[in-house]
């Protein structure tokens, strides 16, 4: 089974100093990587398959070596070379030429694609977790109970405080709390009328809420679209 080590722990014969161009050129390619994960995930709002990760990584290598052998176009658009960094980091010149291109490919290949398929599993609990509470939370809407957006578990209930306010309240373990001035009918249409606002971006939102000293305030948040929605 292949052991996942850091590709420039294999090759002693470059100096470790601020001109790591092998810590450089992994950064490049993780960038690329994520950079067509996400398009993928825009695209199609699925996410990629295995084979498709495979594919991301090869290509990101592939493509960020090609830049790396033309340095000369990147001297030209201003950027900072990666045949300089590598000059930089080696002793002498031959030390250079004893690096065996395809190994130090194969083996980045390597590192990465173990990377990604790690944070690929993370990423496909998260997102089946959200999408479900989410579902949970919109079937919620259609039921004359209030599902709490915080915790999309339990419902939400009104008590009076018996001065014309409500306070509105999770029946579960969650700590939301706030007063308001209305009934549930009335905390369901502006949880609704959020959704809807958002409805336009294919990302799935959240809800936060703040607290201080006297009350508290409920929010619809998406972290990909950047919306932040005052509810109540």
């Amino acid at each position: 089974m292949f052991q996942s080590r850091n590709v420039s722990e294999k090759y002693p014969s470059y100096k470790r100093d601020d001109s790591n161009w092998i810590e450089t050129f992994r950064e490049r390619c993780r960038k690329r990587i994520k950079e067509r994960r996400d398009q993928r995930f825009n695209t199609s709002r699925n996410l990629p398959s295995k084979e498709e990760l495979k594919s991301f990584v090869l290509d990101a290598i592939q493509d960020e070596w090609k830049e790396f052998k033309t340095s000369s176009e990147c001297e030209a658009s201003g950027q900072f070379p990666l045949r300089e960094l590598v000059s930089r980091s080696f002793a002498s010149s031959s030390a250079c030429s004893e690096i065996d291109e395809d190994r130090l490919l194969k083996e980045l290949e390597e590192e990465l694609l173990i990377q990604e398929e790690s944070e690929f599993q993370e990423y496909l609990a998260l997102y089946q977790l959200t999408e479900v509470e989410y579902d949970e939370y919109l079937e919620g809407l259609q039921e004359d109970n209030v599902l709490c957006p915080i915790c999309c578990r339990n419902n939400l209930a009104i008590t009076p405080n018996g001065d014309g306010s409500n306070q509105l309240s999770c029946s579960g373990d969650c700590v939301f709390t706030k007063n308001v001035p209305y009934e549930l009918e009335e905390v369901r249409k502006r949880i609704d009328q959020a959704v809807v606002e958002h409805s336009t971006c294919p990302n799935l939102p959240g809800f936060t809420f703040t607290s201080t000293q006297d009350d508290s305030d409920l929010f619809l948040i998406c972290t990909e679209c950047s919306n932040l929605y005052h509810v109540l």
